[in-house]
């Protein structure tokens, strides 16, 4: 337990969790936010929340892919990847209009 409170204390410093009224993305008002932006700048902060969601993941379902979307979650997810060795897909926010067009960056099949 001291190691996640430490581990919240360090994230408030590092001002990734914030705490006051924010408005999200959705129009809801908040009376904290999580950014995940600066994790990408601390790479003991990084792993230590990847850990710590790799922890509180179903053990008894497998999981096929992990996926980062643009872009604070890609540092998350790639962290996440490399702890599990589960493989790490990225979709884009739009698809590119040059190259493979591709939404989805890795190897996916859909269904």
């Amino acid at each position: 337990m001291e190691s996640k409170n430490k581990f919240f204390l360090e994230s408030y410093k590092l001002e990734i969790i914030k705490f006051g009224k924010f408005t999200l993305k959705s129009g809801i008002e908040s009376p904290f936010y999580v950014d995940l932006r600066p994790l990408a700048s601390d790479p003991k902060i990084l792993k230590k929340l990847a850990e710590h969601l790799l922890e509180i993941l179903p053990k008894d379902n497998k999981l096929d892919l992990i996926c980062g979307v643009p872009y604070a979650a890609l540092p998350m997810a790639t962290v996440m990847s490399l702890l599990s060795e589960i493989p790490l897909i990225m979709k884009r926010k739009e698809a590119k209009g040059y190259g493979t067009k591709k939404l989805i960056e890795g190897i996916y099949k859909q269904g």
